[in-house]
């Protein structure tokens, strides 16, 4: 009698996976199985506002800035308090990683000799919180020193103070590579 159970339950079980099979194997286009749930378009992005695009557009021509060793206008960009943080390590529980100052970065671009090919961001989502701004982006470039390309995910902060923004944190991370990112056009 418990073999006939354990059969019964084996071919319940096989049947269910077949079914499984069958499903997955249906042509692209087809039609939903009677009952099944499609899933739900995304949210339609809401409009950036004029804050939002100002963000953006300072963000992008921070990034342009680094290559050019432009320290007068980033001096413009960073306040005061700012933190770059670079790396993966701060992802680490208690670790803190490399972290500049605003100081130690404008002096290590100005010493640095140009350490960048290139360098531009892409793939930005911005979150505004009032007078805060949380982006998030890749970072594309090339180093001088390096033989390909680079690509890190970062998070940055900008806060507006005395009617301009300024860029409070920043952090990297070398993070998954999407192949569905739109390729970066330079």
């Amino acid at each position: 009698m418990r073999g006939l159970k354990v059969a019964a339950g084996a071919l319940a079980l096989a049947l269910m996976v077949g079914s499984a099979v069958a499903v997955s194997a249906q042509a692209p286009g087809a039609a939903p199985p009677a009952g099944a749930r499609t899933p739900r378009p995304p949210p339609a992005p809401e409009p950036l506002t004029a804050d939002a695009r100002a963000v953006l557009e300072l963000d992008k021509q921070a990034e342009l800035a680094l290559p050019k060793m432009d320290v007068a206008f980033l001096d413009k960009v960073f306040s005061s308090d700012m933190k770059f943080t670079h790396g993966d390590v701060w992802t680490d529980h208690n670790v803190l990683g490399n972290v500049n100052t605003r100081e130690q970065w404008l002096n290590t671009i100005k010493n640095s000799n140009g350490q960048y090919v290139w360098k531009q961001a892409n793939s930005q989502r911005i979150e505004m919180h009032g007078d805060v701004a949380v982006l998030s982006g890749r970072s594309s470039g090339r180093q001088k020193a390096a033989t390909k390309d680079y690509e890190i995910w970062y998070v940055r902060v900008y806060q507006k103070r005395d009617g301009r923004w300024q860029l409070l944190s920043h952090k990297t991370v070398s993070g998954p590579q999407d192949a569905t990112d739109p390729p970066v056009v330079r």
